[in-house]
């Protein structure tokens, strides 16, 4: 897997000619006078690449003045530039060229890459589709933003987070920045990787709420104290055992109440507490209605309809009171089914056709069809129709 170092270039006025040089405080002490940061990562990295952002006023000529390359090189391809950098004209074709020359003398190969201001939707869009192709399939990258516009920043976090979702392979290792102090005239190397969890822990969050699926969440919080019994409920949850899923969760929840969690988990708190509320409710049959009811808010209509038909399910064997305690026996529930389905008194009623027309909603949607029946096809074809009587079974079956 390549490594790859992505820097932006700013634009600095010259003193006497030159570009102002800043010592950096880095990790292993003092750096030399530097007037490219990025250069000071590449040092300390060893990237196979270094994509290298600016646009057409960026400082182009000081980037190739601090290039380890002979004098005979760096100087004609430094004269090539100078005037272009004044005049804020600086093209691609430029860039290319100096590529070409710089790549042939280096091992680590250069992408010199011109963006635009990013001062509209458009040219956003495009500094994105500019970063995503610079790298290949699977990479590590490290993101440099110490020298840009105020605003780029933001657009290279965004731009990583873009390049992750086109490209699952490419891992962003670590955000950079060297912060400068005007009072003391110094730089320091300034790690902002924790934006990279931040995001990951968001991305699980949203994940949990859309789909109540608490997989990630549970692999990012593995070494925490409620890591083994979140993974435990998570995996009950993906293979639609909730009842097994109760205990280990209950054990999730009280935890989040009592513990000192870190910072993970204590931002993940609301979401976990938010989507394990079910676990609370006293009966088998109230916490699958309440699990439906959560389904039916993220539209998930699969999950709505096999929890509300589970439910129902388990309130009539409870309802009964000849099997106290069996409400998940398989023999029983079957035999409830096939009383239900064969009570065609019952059928006529307003909770039997509510009943007969959820099982086989159910069924079409469990085997990814539509269904032999008009109603269930009719519903299959009209989301809101669907919605709505999703609603009223749940109202009318589980109330």
């Amino acid at each position: 897997m390549d490594r790859y170092l992505i820097s932006f270039l700013g634009r600095s006025p010259k003193r006497d000619g030159s570009y102002r040089t800043t010592v950096y405080q880095m990790p292993e002490g003092p750096s030399k006078p530097q007037a490219y940061f990025g250069y000071l990562l590449q040092e300390r990295l060893q990237p196979d690449c270094m994509v290298i952002l600016g646009t057409s006023g960026s400082m182009w000529d000081g980037l190739l003045e601090e290039m380890e390359l002979n004098a005979d090189i760096k100087a004609p391809l430094i004269e090539s530039l100078l005037e272009a950098v004044d005049e804020q004209t600086v093209t691609q074709s430029m860039l290319d060229h100096v590529m070409e020359q710089v790549n042939a003398h280096s091992r680590c190969q250069y992408k010199l890459l011109l963006i635009p201001f990013a001062r509209n939707q458009s040219e956003q869009l495009a500094m994105l589709n500019i970063v995503a192709d610079a790298i290949t399939e699977q990479a590590e990258v490290v993101l440099d933003i110490t020298h840009s516009f105020r605003h780029l920043p933001m657009m290279a976090y965004a731009a990583m987070q873009y390049l992750q979702a086109i490209k699952p392979e490419v891992r962003v290792s670590q955000i950079c920045y060297g912060e400068y102090n005007e009072d003391i005239k110094q730089g320091q190397f300034v790690d902002l990787s924790g934006l990279l969890h931040i995001q990951q822990w968001l991305n699980a969050a949203t994940l949990a709420n859309n789909t109540g699926d608490l997989t990630d969440i549970a692999s990012l919080l593995n070494t925490s104290s409620i890591g083994p019994d979140l993974k435990k409920a998570s995996f009950y949850m993906s293979v639609h055992r909730s009842d097994q899923a109760r205990s280990p969760l209950k054990k999730v929840r009280q935890a989040l109440q009592e513990e000192s969690l870190d910072a993970a988990a204590a931002l993940l708190k609301p979401v976990l507490l938010k989507n394990t509320d079910w676990v609370n409710e006293s009966y088998i049959y109230q916490r699958q209605s309440a699990q439906a009811k959560h389904a039916i808010t993220r539209k998930d209509y699969l999950r709505t309809s096999i929890y509300a038909f589970e439910a129902y399910l388990t309130r009539k064997v409870r309802e009964s009171g000849a099997y106290p305690g069996q409400e998940n026996n398989y023999a029983i529930r079957k035999d409830t089914q096939k009383t239900l389905d064969g009570d065609k008194v019952f059928r006529k009623t307003a909770e039997g056709s509510a009943y007969i027309l959820l099982r086989d909603l159910r069924n079409a949607l469990a085997h990814g069809g539509a269904g032999t029946q008009a109603d269930v096809q009719q519903l299959l074809n009209d989301q809101n129709k669907l919605e709505d009587k999703l609603n009223y079974m749940l109202k009318t079956l589980l109330t």
